[in-house]
């Protein structure tokens, strides 16, 4: 019985052509799989890092706007004034109730305290809780990357025992600083007073003495990240104050 075969089998140059496209396909589709995963991370972080700076400019805001003219002593005993520059810290400063939050009289502590903000780098004990830390050793060796701290003490007088409350309000940054803009009264003679438009890195400014009175206006805060660029912020100081 003859048997008629009108069916022809693939060639090998046909199969080697299908199994290409189908790997070309499988390629293509599982970059697109990894570039959506590394995409949606991507905008994790993003997300994460716009609401902490979004949280740490509300909170120098809330910061900034109880700032007080009280000075204090420092652990040495010595009369150290309301805001100052000087020291470990980019700032210190009197603060009128709790750091962020309105004062509570029901609470049992006094309505004037001490605050702060200071940089240090990823491997300080400040910095122990931050979130992200960078891939990059190198750029921790080189203490490229940092955290950005908020700081605040129970008291006004500060003693050698007082433990300060540490809060991270970012980490993965190059730089901050602060810069101070003001007035130099002369309570008893306004003819001796400095008046002057230009930014001070130094509060109180250097040419500050003994019969002048630091009178702080404005306070401009930069800050550097690896994701933004750099930031500025300029902060009212409440003219009650220092009256």
């Amino acid at each position: 019985m003859n048997r008629s075969n009108n069916q022809q089998g693939f060639t090998l140059l046909e199969v080697l052509i299908a199994v290409t496209i189908t790997a070309i396909i499988g390629i293509g589709a599982s970059q697109l799989l990894i570039s959506g995963a590394d995409t949606k991370q991507s905008l994790a972080v993003r997300s994460i890092e716009i609401k902490n700076l979004q949280r740490m400019d509300l909170l120098m805001r809330k910061d900034f706007s109880q700032i007080s003219g009280r000075q204090t002593n420092d652990i040495y005993g010595d009369l150290s004034v309301a805001v100052t520059s000087e020291g470990d810290n980019l700032i210190a400063f009197s603060y009128s109730g709790v750091p962020g939050e309105p004062y509570n009289p029901e609470k049992k502590q006094s309505n004037m305290l001490r605050a702060g903000y200071a940089i240090r780098p990823l491997d300080h004990e400040y910095c122990k809780d931050a979130e992200i830390i960078p891939n990059n050793q190198e750029q921790i060796n080189n203490n490229d990357a940092n955290c950005f701290v908020r700081i605040f003490w129970p008291v006004l007088d500060i003693t050698s025992n007082t433990q300060p409350t540490i809060q991270i309000l970012l980490d993965n940054i190059i730089e901050a600083s602060f810069q101070f803009r003001g007035l130099l009264l002369d309570l008893q003679d306004d003819q001796n007073s400095i008046r002057s438009n230009d930014w001070q890195d130094d509060w109180p400014p250097l040419s500050m003495s003994q019969n002048l009175l630091a009178d702080l206006v404005q306070i401009k805060f930069k800050l550097t990240t690896k994701s933004y660029g750099d930031i500025e912020r300029i902060f009212e100081v409440p003219r009650y104050a220092f009256q």
